[in-house]
């Protein structure tokens, strides 16, 4: 596959031509990054457009908006034809815009939740479990006195379980089938999960009735299956969609999940093509089972699919580059070294730069930071406010000050290491040291952990460097004498905070 100056005609290989010629039966396209799959499907889309088939008859379907955003770029650019619907779409729009067909009693307008929204909503309801003593859950997730802190209002933990939730219901497990499979497998927590999960569904239900404007809330696991069951139910419109979509083109089908599959297994007809490599699948996070697939190309293979693998690589391997840092804090200087290197020698846009961690937490933070201090604009998956790195001390010290969360060791520690304290993991054991060696053995038997507690709630502090913790000391004063006051409102409070950090 070589490309002309002008970027639009294409040498194609042997085997790329094949598969862009191929019809009459569905066709699975295998090969590895760099060798042309996307090119193909491309090139398949504007081959059927060319003969004179409607782009409203093709549809592409890729697992994110920015792929298909670019897919749908392509052609666009390249074809003359006017196509009244998009033409490339991720799954979850493509069972949106199914969802949004229903009519008469059947519509209500549709709400996606995002994922910060729902860990938002679940926390809520893991509070209620906790005031109702964990009834429903496991006794290792019970509070103890040994306890950091609560092991159900942990961000850890809330991920996990929308986690859970979502990819339950992205293979059609029900609550109960969630119990039964965690009493087979020995899974403690599984039982305990699908309870709530059942009040979670309820919940939501609720709080549908009680919005009272007829909209239907849902998060992106559900959608989906949402969509299956109402094609289901309604062949008729089943039977439209097969007919309007006489192709169906599916680019990185190893990112698919089983509820996406079975979506494609109603729609597709005998014009199906599909792109599939497991070895480059990075979405499992998100539910993706790029090992299911072998079963579901062996099927369609076994019913007459043709398959075309493709071998030649036309992308060069970049050379990968290692480095070894001290703390997170170096890391992240580093990194935002390179990038400002990159934009400003090589020319590189910072659009086209990214930075891969596995979740939001100390790391993102400190990059964000180190990012900030450069100019360097940043985005990312939008997280709840109270999870913001730069936010979330503010409440912490707040629900401290009102006796709304104790201070435990847990909640000292991320209050010392905030940007209020500015310690470090190392000057923390220091200080705990200190306080330790400052103390009269003989009289005083406190812990380590309760030295630095009782330190920053009297600020009777017996060791010279104790800056970090009277910082935190003064800060959680001043925020009770805040809200000690008659008239005193939250406002007051976290103004109190924010005028004196």
């Amino acid at each position: 596959m070589r490309a002309d100056a002008e970027g639009f005609s294409l040498s194609l290989s042997a085997d790329q031509k094949a598969a862009v010629a191929h019809r009459g039966s569905p066709l699975i396209l295998k090969g590895a990054t760099g060798t042309g799959k996307t090119t193909v499907l491309i090139e398949a889309a504007l081959s059927r457009i060319a003969a004179g088939q409607s782009p409203d008859s093709i549809l592409l379907l890729t697992y994110g908006r920015e792929r298909a955003s670019e897919m749908r770029d392509a052609i666009v650019t390249r074809s003359q034809e006017t196509a009244f619907e998009p033409l490339a779409r991720t799954f979850h729009s493509l069972a949106y815009s199914i969802l949004k067909m229903r009519t008469g009693d059947n519509y209500r307008e549709i709400v996606l939740l995002s994922g910060a929204e729902q860990e938002t909503f679940i926390s809520q309801l893991l509070d209620g479990d906790i005031e109702d003593g964990y009834k429903q859950w496991h006794d290792d997730l019970k509070k103890t006195p040994e306890s950091l802190g609560e092991p159900l209002q942990t961000q850890g933990f809330v991920r996990e379980l929308r986690d859970l939730i979502m990819r339950a219901n992205e293979r059609g497990i029900t609550p109960d089938a969630l119990a039964e499979r965690g009493h087979q497998l020995g899974e403690k927590y599984w039982p305990g999960a699908a309870d709530f999960w059942k009040r979670y569904l309820g919940a939501m239900t609720l709080q549908e009735v009680l919005a009272g404007d007829a909209k239907v809330r849902i998060d992106p696991s559900e959608i989906i299956n949402s969509a299956i069951n109402y094609l289901r139910a309604n062949p008729e419109l089943l039977a439209e969609l097969r007919g309007r979509f006489s192709t169906i083109i599916v680019d990185e089908f190893q990112e698919s999940d089983p509820a996406q599959r079975t979506l494609l297994s109603l729609l597709a007809g005998a014009d199906l093509v599909i792109v599939a490599d497991s070895a480059s699948a990075v979405g499992r996070f998100r539910g993706a089972d790029p090992e299911g697939i072998a079963a579901v190309i062996g099927s369609y293979v076994a019913a007459g699919a043709k398959e075309i693998v493709l071998t030649e690589n036309f992308r060069g391997t970049p050379t990968a580059q290692t480095a070894r840092l001290h703390s997170e804090s170096e890391e992240a200087q580093y990194i935002a070294y390179l990038f400002k290197r990159a934009h400003l020698m090589q020319g590189v846009p910072y659009s086209q730069m990214a930075v891969i961690v596995r979740s939001h937490g100390q790391t993102a933070s400190a990059i964000r930071r180190a990012f900030a201090q450069v100019s360097i604009p940043t985005a990312g998956d939008v997280e709840a406010l109270a999870h913001n790195a730069a936010i979330a001390p503010f409440l912490l010290l707040a629900r401290v000050a009102t006796g709304a969360q104790s201070l435990n060791l847990d909640t000292a520690e991320k209050l010392l290491t905030s940007e209020f304290g500015g310690a470090t993991s190392v000057s923390l054991r220091r200080t705990r040291a200190a306080l330790l060696a400052a103390r009269d053995e003989a009289s005083d038997k406190r812990s380590g952990t309760q030295l630095i507690l009782d330190a920053i709630l009297t600020g009777d502090i017996a060791i010279e460097d104790s800056a970090e913790l009277m910082r935190i000391h003064n800060l959680l004063s001043l925020a009770k004498k805040s809200i000690a006051k008659k008239s005193a409102t939250i406002h007051d409070l976290l103004w109190a905070i924010w005028n004196n950090a």
